[in-house]
């Protein structure tokens, strides 16, 4: 079918157009609210009052189960993403996090390259699931005072890396779970007299979630011997989440 279908307007009917480069186009109207608005398109003045029966276009959002652009580049139109029941993404809470982590300890004294313990949840690391988050400081507790220097490793899933007081033995998809690692130095620590404390700051650790909003860390004894209970090690992990 053509474009531009001949209209001839009957005695006493106008049809209001627009001419563009020759071609009419016919004008459609909006209503500015104050008369017949039920049968025209609204457009509402800022700070007007609802009313009863008022017409408008429905804004159309888009089902994303896992959050993620749909636009090509920052600054480009995209839709609203909604969830799997219908609600609307949206960033919430504070973009900076301290997150508690106790994990569980053998009570054996530790070799050096041993496991210190296996794979244990940073919960809410990241804000959504999948997105970023910048690690800048890790304080530790050492209730046991051994002082001892080990690296902190942080991964994505809740990695097997092995059995505590042994060595880490990860394959190699387990071990492409890790997303960044620490080291924690003798010099790190603060000795309080029955317990010591260590203090590193300024990481800028940048990391990124998958699936969830949480982290796993583990860690692996440098060349001391400590032996500690089964709670002796906490740490308060410093996220600045994006």
């Amino acid at each position: 079918m053509t474009d531009n279908v001949a209209v001839t307007a009957g005695s006493g009917t106008s049809v209001a157009t627009d001419d563009v480069g020759g071609v009419h186009y016919q004008r459609v109207k909006v209503s500015d609210g104050t008369a017949d608005s039920s049968t025209h398109l609204k457009i509402a003045a800022e700070d007007a009052a609802h009313s009863s029966g008022d017409t408008g276009i429905m804004a159309l959002g888009v089902r994303q189960d896992t959050p993620a652009a749909l636009a090509g580049t920052t600054g480009d139109y995209q839709p609203a993403i909604f969830d799997s029941i219908g609600q609307l993404y949206v960033t919430a809470g504070a973009s900076d996090i301290v997150v508690t982590v106790t994990p569980t300890l053998d009570t054996n004294a530790y070799a050096s390259g041993d496991l210190l313990f296996d794979s244990t949840e940073a919960a809410s690391a990241a804000r959504a699931a999948g997105r970023t988050t910048l690690l800048e400081s890790v304080t530790i507790i050492d209730k046991a005072d051994q002082k001892v220097a080990f690296t902190l490793i942080f991964a994505n899933a809740a990695t097997d890396f092995g059995t505590a007081n042994s060595a880490p033995n990860p394959d190699d998809t387990e071990t492409a779970t890790i997303v960044g690692h620490v080291p924690v130095t003798a010099d790190d620590y603060l000795d309080m007299g029955g317990a010591s404390v260590a203090c590193i700051r300024n990481l800028g650790l940048l990391m990124q979630t998958s699936g969830t909003t949480s982290l796993w860390i583990a860690a692996v004894n440098g060349s001391g011997t400590p032996t500690y209970a089964a709670s002796d090690l906490v740490f308060y992990l410093g996220f600045l989440r994006s």
